[in-house]
């Protein structure tokens, strides 16, 4: 149960993430605050997606000993390899949510940005993502880890559970009162 809970709160914690990071740059680039993201909660699940599959793909990775040399290379090609698989992630679910019936476009659109593709994704975009996947990897996952990791398990799930059953509660709250999202 332990394993389960971990991964379900290492993805809505990548999920918070991101919507501070969304919240935050729309914040500075417009000067509004908008929850972004369709779920009414502070969190945004193609973060907590992403994450998790940065974390399982890298993290072996990072867990590996390596010479100083090694380090050196391994950083930027970590890098290279975010930039590309979250490249990826953004241009799936671009397609995904059009599937589904829901236009990208309400939730990003790349079009303005020079060496884009059909505004789904773009190169300034990737490497924005790399930076931030570096900066999940290096800096949010440690803090995580040491959380989930605390002696105090009565508190880790004091906490876990409460925010884990809102975020589902969030979800499904999704089927009968629609998006959050009103573009």
């Amino acid at each position: 149960m332990r394993k389960i809970r971990d991964l379900l709160l290492m993805f809505i914690c990548f999920a918070i993430s991101g919507w501070i990071y969304e919240v935050l740059y729309t914040l500075g680039a417009w000067g509004i605050f908008e929850n972004r993201g369709v779920l009414f909660g502070p969190w945004l699940p193609l973060y907590g997606f992403g994450g998790t599959l940065l974390y399982a793909v890298f993290y072996p990775i990072l867990r590996r000993p390596a010479s100083p040399w090694r380090l050196c290379l391994r950083i930027p090609l970590i890098f290279v390899g975010l930039c590309v698989l979250t490249t990826l992630i953004e241009l799936g679910a671009s397609y995904l949510l059009d599937a589904v019936g829901m236009d990208f476009r309400y939730l990003w659109d790349y079009g303005d940005r020079p060496m884009n593709f059909e505004g789904r994704i773009s190169l300034s975009a990737s490497l924005w993502f790399g930076v931030l996947g570096l900066a999940l990897l290096y800096v949010v996952m440690p803090l995580y880890r040491r959380f989930v990791r605390l002696h105090n398990q009565k508190l880790v799930h004091a906490i876990a559970w409460p925010v884990i059953v809102l975020f589902l509660t969030d979800v499904l709250a999704r089927i009968p009162l629609g998006s959050n999202y009103a573009g």
